[in-house]
């Protein structure tokens, strides 16, 4: 069984269910994401919309909370978690509840999976927006709406399992991670732990945070997108500098 269906879940459950495991994968929020499109990457198109750069604070509430699920396996190819279905991986909603017995997951598969085509779609249509405005328009591809469902139908999911009769006897938690900043003994994070900062900047003199998921931008942490906050602390250090 494989919780989580972020990039590490899904490639996980990929590369199980192609040795011959049986594989239950739990479904959480997701984005369905076109890994290539029109001849381009997904990160060449997230750069050119300006999801990468753009301000956490000017994007729509549903954009701040991106959770897109690509893979590099085998060059790339897009990760469909209704094929999954289609292949033989189980899927469930958010794991629920838990014992040395049992197994219960929500019954939310289908509203994740249909919010993950949505997006999808409204996405191809910003590409192809873009893609036809350009001097040298891309070529045009030829893809069907995924929120169409005659091909898969709805699908409900498991809701519980028992553990001792699906012989589950591994559980990989690819529910990702969260950071722990305690070692930091200073008055710059808040109740939860976090630091508290603008652009990775504290009020602490010194005291800088890069890297961080959603500091700035969704490339915040991201090789790609850090640099722009890179540079930003950059400009406050020098600042500080020519102040003393």
């Amino acid at each position: 069984m494989v919780v989580g269906s972020g990039a590490s879940g899904t490639q996980i459950a990929e590369e199980l269910h192609r040795s011959g495991r049986r594989v239950i994968l739990a479904v959480g929020r997701c984005h369905k994401t076109p890994r290539r499109y029109r001849g381009r990457d997904f990160y060449w198109w997230f750069d050119k919309l300006g999801y990468w750069h753009t301000p956490l604070a000017s994007m729509p509430p549903d954009v701040k909370k991106l959770r897109f699920v690509v893979t590099a396996v085998d060059d790339g190819h897009d990760v469909d978690l209704r094929q999954y279905a289609t292949d033989g991986i189980v899927l469930a909603g958010r794991l629920k509840s838990a014992d040395q017995q049992r197994v219960v997951f929500h019954d939310d598969l289908e509203g994740t999976l249909t919010e993950a085509d949505t997006w999808y779609d409204e996405f191809r249509h910003q590409m192809d927006e873009y893609a036809d405005k350009c001097d040298l328009p891309l070529p045009a591809e030829r893809v069907k709406p995924t929120s169409s469902l005659s091909e898969y139908g709805k699908l409900r999911g498991v809701l519980e399992l028992n553990i001792r009769n699906e012989e589950i006897s591994s559980v990989v938690w690819a529910t990702g991670y969260a950071c722990d900043f305690s070692w930091i003994k200073l008055p710059v994070l808040d109740g939860n732990g976090d630091p508290i900062h603008e652009r990775g900047v504290t009020k602490r003199t010194g005291l800088f945070f890069l890297g961080l998921r959603r500091t700035y931008s969704l490339g915040s942490a991201l090789v790609a997108g850090a640099v722009n906050d890179a540079a930003y602390i950059a400009d406050r250090i020098a600042d500080s500098g020519r102040a003393g």
